[in-house]
């Protein structure tokens, strides 16, 4: 681990307390481990990013925030897409075990904020990128593996369920599937972006179950 770069993130944290306005945002973590984490996102009219976050906890998490901001800030979209757990960590000069949870968090808050630009940015189709929707299973990664060998690939997965009581256990379309499927679509090397269409899955499927059930 580098403590200089560790110490220069903590003490001097980039992005901290900007964009409270910004129409993106993105947050992780809850009272179970003490860190809360929100991200803003805004896209500028050349489609670089501006990144600014708060959070609250143990000084990792602001570490590596300013590090996850540093990574993101004036990518494009599918670039920022491309900032991992691992990236952030490196960025620290890297993360003993115990203080890798706030990578992940940081990671989590981010692509949160990342998936709700997405539902609004235009991106230029390109010849040969194709989109992968992706689970976090074995079959769904070896596409975007597949694709990325012959073209460009995006990895795509759709958040619409969230249960603390199940979460753990990586059940489908749950935030630690979520996790597990952006996790394997870095390891492949391409971006991924979660799309969180909870409210629209409650409301277009969930619901109207319920109400077909019990009438």
């Amino acid at each position: 681990m580098d403590a200089d770069l560790f110490s220069d993130h903590l003490e001097n944290p980039r992005g901290l307390g900007l964009l409270e306005g910004a129409s993106h945002r993105g947050s992780a973590g809850g009272a179970a481990c003490g860190d809360v984490i929100d991200f803003r996102v805004e896209c500028s009219e050349d489609g670089s990013l501006q990144v600014g976050f708060d959070c609250s906890g143990c000084g990792a998490l602001t570490a590596a925030a300013s590090a996850a901001t540093s990574l993101a800030w004036g990518r494009d979209l599918l670039g920022a897409a491309r900032v991992s757990t691992e990236l952030i960590a490196d960025e620290l000069g890297g993360l003993p075990e115990s203080k890798v949870h706030a990578a992940e968090l940081a990671c989590d808050a981010l692509h949160r904020a990342l998936g709700s630009a997405a539902r609004t940015a235009s991106l230029q189709p390109r010849q040969g990128r194709n989109l992968v929707a992706m689970s976090g299973g074995v079959d769904s990664s070896l596409v975007a593996a597949l694709s990325s060998e012959s073209g460009e690939a995006v990895g795509v997965t759709l958040e619409l369920w969230r249960d603390e009581r199940t979460d753990a256990a990586a059940s489908c379309c749950s935030h630690v599937a979520v996790r597990r499927a952006r996790s394997l679509a870095h390891s492949i090397g391409i971006p991924h972006l979660t799309l969180d269409l909870r409210d629209e899955f409650r409301a277009g499927v969930v619901d109207p179950w319920l109400d077909a059930h019990s009438a």
